[in-house]
């Protein structure tokens, strides 16, 4: 099946419709979305001032109490996912791709930790190299 160019030509004219917005037509290498108006995002700024004291998580005092405490997050989600995969192995009632999801989880914690490490050492050869 072959699509001339007078039907492309036709198809560029329409706008496009979803249940999430309206596309339409813009100049060549232009896309124009708009979301509608029940559904526009709107950050809640109450929240984000919030003190972690008030939603139940405590504050670290010093910048070694919070590499600890994201030590030991990386580490309780490497073990659920751990949990996870084992409980599927075995027959349990876990889904699989509840378990995919937790590996990815971890994955990805630990390769954020990783990499917090990475900075945090290239920061310090940085300060090691100047000069006194």
């Amino acid at each position: 099946m072959t699509i001339s160019p007078l039907q492309i030509s036709s198809l560029n004219s329409l706008p496009l419709q979803s249940n999430l917005g309206v596309a339409t037509s813009a100049p060549k290498g232009q896309f124009n979305f708009q979301l509608p108006k029940e559904i526009e995002f709107q950050p809640s700024i109450d929240s984000a001032s919030q003190p972690l004291s008030s939603l139940g998580i405590s504050e670290p005092k010093t910048f070694g109490h919070l590499m600890q405490q994201t030590v030991r997050d990386v580490n309780q989600v490497q073990q659920v996912a751990g949990e996870k995969v084992r409980d599927v192995l075995q027959g349990g009632k876990t889904p699989v791709h509840e378990a995919m999801v937790a590996v990815e989880e971890s994955s990805v914690a630990f390769t954020m930790l990783t990499e917090m490490r990475n900075k945090l050492l290239d920061s310090y050869q940085e300060v090691m190299r100047i000069p006194v």
